[in-house]
């Protein structure tokens, strides 16, 4: 009889998988035959190695250097795996969309041997893998990673940027008709170069940085000092349309007096003299608009025109060849040697010339050990969606045609190492190509709008485009993937540059953004010597093998606890070392991988917290669904549902009459996308319901409720952005409910004031659009169409339409009452906290909340901080004392929480009139009665105290002010900047 072995049991089962598991990842990786090529010539480094396929990046950085015989002074180097051999056996056309090459960032193993890349590519172990090793630059360029500085001062969207040749300075123009200079050590305004009748298109700087050229709408050129700011001379005229480009003579050919080649509309090509200030020749030999003009290092000239053709110039302005494969307009051109040409004797050490013939002999030098490993190229991207690599001085043929794109390319750029080509086009894409080959090697892809800009950092590793969409890009060559996104301007972005470790961007919002990495700040704080190609001396590069990060050596060091050194170093050592890991262990975060705080105690639900339960919530919600109407209440699981929508459980109609609801209009689809909101989202809601005002007015008039909120979702699909719509409901409710209190929360109709005077002049008693957050977090919390002071605008618009309380504008109209909300743990400070406030005070908003952010689901952003209930009691004071007339701080308030407080028996905003703290005796007063109020009163002295020892106290209600106490109090009041026609007085 066989005998019959029971399964393990499910714990013995489960240690035998992982037994299993463990045997496998202990399997040795497979060997792989490899050879090492140099990316200059093609030529093999040494014979083939068998090497395990798990060997990392930096042993085959050391292997290489040994191959070299540089192993004394290392050299970095990036390796790719050559796909030439594979793809020879590919269609030919499915060929040119495959990459060239696989980038190896860890290992072959991992990067090559994947199985996506063994199905696609066939590769094998029994291959010889053919690694292409190009060395890098020896310095290292940090990534930038926040705005450190948002330069404003221009009135119009920047149009051009440009770092000066040794990074110190800025030069910006912009559609103001102005160029500005800004100190790069300090990164404040240096000077305001003023001349130009018309828009400035381009500047350029001479490569030693004495000059700076500038080009204008209306075809003028100038010549300015950036030293003192000042022009050099009138105004260069000859172009009889706009200028389009400003090329330099290198520094290599002329050190003392370059000349400068300007590209216009008008069809023609200027050369100028820099010293004598006058036109030398005019090339006029296209038909169509001249886009660009380059002065290349073998002293020559490109230009690239509408007419479809690039021509090459002599420098005595002879014709030498015309290029002709475009079958559209050539729209950019860049050429290999663009990076040390734009430099000349600057580079990354930071060495400056003394002479003429020293800065020739170091910009000569710092050219010929660019060219000596390849030829000069120039490179060209057109309307055709094409690009072609050509060698102009050497042959008429191109040398590549680089297709991929599905728009027109808009911008190229050779790496300052000239081994990478960069397209940015408008099909919101960029394709990286091989600098020497024109062969596709990837597409980045990550902007949602076309891309305008592209620039290199100065060690060739990173790649930084500017996009339509509003951000900035940061991408690393090594995975050819994203490595920081920058978001921070609220529209277009039209340039952007790199130099050391700063970007610079601007656009269509008028301002000048720096950008450093975050490190950076805090240690580079002096000025220092540095060019295009330099980094912070005091920051040594960091080093490819330092992979962990600092938090992550912090966290290992917390988990670790106490070492051994610990209990050598005597026992006052031991019990110090004790109480730094209990405290740091008591403070550290328990959450696993998400990094955010837990949910304190403050905001976690009682377990016999009531259900809400009376007839006035059952009615709201049943006529809710009846009608087919939406409200945030529920949309956002709003914690205050119950009290809002019932008052408690009461079912007293003098309770039910304190009841609120905040209904959402227009659907429960947004055209935005903020970050903290989980309203559902897309480009295409649909259609509005013709029948909502109706509908909505008719439940609200059932439920006898007397204060209403009405919202909505942003439609920026529809011309008015919904207002008519949102003001016809309000206008029904009006006509149904006389008396109802109507509150409408709005967006910002993406700028569109009209839209904002449509809705004040509705008949609504409060207009309230929240900014929700400080104006430096604004960026990263609200949807990139968006903006602070955007929404500033719509509540300035709403006061300007209807007035104040006090100071109504419309006949028949009471004064609006205006508002607006903050959430707080979004990661903002009490110094951001406090100019916002100022700034919503200026605009006479007369009501603020605070509110706690609560993150709605893990696809949301995280929450920075809990705030506890006491600072939020003490952002009320604050507002208070800033002369908010009415201000709700709390964890669970939201911007329509109890909107009813602000009315009394009778439906009026009384509550607004009545001062949180009295004006001339400066305590703090809790009104109970809105009843006129007579004093008899004597002379108020400077103090706000009256001459018989009574304190003068102002409440609201039908009272007048006469005398000299009115205009005592009324002058306390002014010099304490509070607002003035909000209390009244009497005799």
């Amino acid at each position: 009889m066989a005998t019959l072995i029971p399964p393990p049991r499910r714990k013995k089962a489960k240690t035998s998988h992982e037994d299993s598991s463990n045997t496998e990842n202990s399997i040795e990786a497979p060997s792989v035959v490899v050879q090492f090529t140099s990316a200059d010539d093609g030529s093999n480094l040494g014979p083939a190695v068998n090497l395990p396929a798990d060997t990392p990046r930096e042993a085959l950085e050391v292997l290489v250097n040994q191959l070299k015989g540089s192993s004394d002074d290392p050299v970095p180097f990036s390796f790719h795996l050559d796909l030439g051999d594979v793809n020879q056996n590919v269609n030919p056309e499915e060929q040119k969309l495959q990459a060239s090459r696989l980038p190896i960032s860890n290992n072959i193993l991992t990067d090559a041997l994947s199985q996506k890349n063994i199905t696609t590519f066939g590769l094998s172990t029994e291959d010889t893998f053919k690694i292409i090793c190009e060395p890098q630059a020896v310095f290292r360029v940090r990534p930038a990673t926040r705005c450190s500085s948002t330069l404003s001062g221009h009135s119009s969207p920047i149009l051009c940027a440009s770092f000066s040749p040794t990074g110190r300075m800025l030069a910006t123009g912009g559609g103001d008709c102005t160029a500005r200079l800004w100190d790069l050590d300090t990164e404040l305004p240096k000077h305001t170069l003023v001349g130009h009748p018309s828009f400035v298109l381009c500047v350029e700087w001479e490569p030693r940085e004495r000059m700076l050229a500038s080009g204008s709408k209306d075809g003028s050129l100038r010549l300015w000092d950036p030293k003192t700011g000042s022009a050099i001379g009138g105004a260069l005229k000859g172009h009889t349309k706009w200028i389009t480009s400003i090329a330099w003579e290198p520094t290599h050919l002329n050190a003392k007096n370059p000349r400068f080649a300007t590209s216009s509309k008008d069809a023609t090509v200027k050369v100028w003299s820099s010293d004598t200030r006058r036109l030398e020749y005019t090339l006029g030999g296209h038909t169509g608009s001249v886009n660009i003009v380059k002065w290349s290092g073998e002293n020559v000239l490109y230009t690239a025109s509408q007419d479809r053709s690039i021509k090459v110039w002599s420098s005595d302005g002879k014709l030498i060849r015309s290029l002709n494969e475009h079958a559209h307009w050539v729209n950019t051109l860049a050429l290999s040697t663009d990076f040390v040409l734009r430099t000349g004797p600057f580079d990354w050490r930071g060495s400056k010339p003394n002479s003429d013939e020293e800065a020739m002999a170091m910009a000569k030098e710092r050219y010929d050990s660019l060219v000596k490993r390849a030829p000069e190229l120039v490179i060209s991207g057109s309307d055709d969606h094409t690009l072609y690599l050509w060698s102009p001085l050497a042959q008429k043929k191109s040398i590549a045609r680089l297709t991929g794109h599905q728009k027109q390319v808009n911008h190229v750029v050779f790496s300052p190492d000239s081994r990478y080509i960069a397209s940015a086009s408008f099909d919101n894409g960029i394709k990286l190509w091989d600098g020497r080959t024109g062969k596709f090697i990837a597409s980045l892809r990550g902007h949602v709008a076309p891309v305008y800009r592209i620039a290199w950092s100065a060690d060739s590793r990173m790649l930084i485009s500017a996009s339509k969409d509003s951000t900035l890009k940061i991408w690393d060559l090594k995975t050819n993937k994203i490595r920081v996104d920058l978001p921070g301007h609220t529209d277009e972005v039209y340039c952007v540059d790199f130099v050391a470790d700063k970007v610079v961007s601007g656009g269509r919002d008028c301002t000048v953004k720096i950008l450093i990495e975050r490190q950076a700040i805090a240690i580079c704080n002096k000025p220092l010597t540095r060019s295009l190609a330099t980094q912070h001396k005091q920051l040594p590069p960091r080093s490819d093998k330092d992979t962990e990060s600092v938090a992550n050596r912090v966290r290992r060091k917390l988990n670790d606890g106490l070492g051994l050194d610990d209990f050598l170093k005597g026992p006052e050592h031991l019990t110090e070392a004790i109480e730094s890991v209990k405290n740091e262990k008591e403070e550290r975060v328990q959450l696993g991988k998400t990094g955010e705080p837990r949910l304190p105690e403050w905001l976690r639900s009682s377990p016999g917290e009531a259900v809400p339960t009376s007839n006035s919530y059952k009615k709201i919600k049943k006529d809710l669904r009846g009608l087919g109407l939406h409200t945030v209440c529920e949309e956002a699981r709003c914690p205050n549902i119950g009290d809002c929508w019932g008052g408690s459980t009461s079912d007293d109609p003098n309770e039910r009459a304190h009841a609120t609801a905040t209904i959402m209009l227009m659907g429960d689809t947004c055209t935005r996308a903020c970050r903290f909101c989980s309203v559902k989202t897309s480009r295409a809601p649909p259609p509005l319901d013709p029948h909502e005002p109706e509908n909505t007015a008719e439940a609200i008039s059932r439920w006898g409720i007397g204060y209403v909120v009405l919202t909505s979702v942003d439609r920026d699909d529809l011309v008015d952005g919904g207002s008519h719509h949102f003001a016809s409901t309000i206008r029904k409710i009006k006509q149904k409910s006389p008396n109802m209190l109507v509150e409408a929360l709005t967006g910002d109709f993406h700028g569109n004031m009209d839209s904002a005077r449509t809705l004040a002049m509705s008949g609504l008693d409060v207009y309230a659009h929240n900014v929700e957050t400080v104006p430096e977090c604004t960026p990263f919390v609200r949807d990139r169409r968006a903006s602070f002071e955007q929404s500033i605008k719509v509540l300035e618009t709403a006061k300007e339409v209807r007035g104040g309380l006090q100071n109504p504008k419309v006949k028949g109209m009471q004064g609006l009452v205006t508002k607006t909300s903050i959430m707080l743990g979004v990661g903002e400070t009490e110094e951001m906290i406090v100019n916002a406030l100022k700034r919503l005070r200026r605009a006479d908003v007369d009501v603020v909340t605070f509110g706690q952010y609560m993150r709605p689901t893990k696809r949301h952003m995280k929450v920075d901080r809990y705030v506890h209930p006491d600072e939020f009691e003490k952002w009320k004071n604050v507002a208070e004392e800033m002369g908010f007339l009415y201000v709700a701080s709390g964890p669970l308030v939201r911007s329509s929480y109890k909107r009813s407080s602000q009315q009394n028996d009778k439906g009026e905003l009384v509550d607004l009139y009545v001062p949180r703290k009295c004006h001339a005796t400066g305590r703090l007063i809790t009104p109970k009665d809105h009843t006129s109020v007579q004093l008899s009163v004597a002379q108020v002295d400077a103090n706000g105290k009256m001459t018989d020892g009574r304190e003068f106290i102002a409440l609201s209600g039908d009272v007048r002010a006469m005398g000299e106490a009115d205009d005592s109090i009324n002058r306390l009041a002014t010099e304490r900047g509070l607002l003035r026609n909000v209390f009244t007085y009497a005799k």
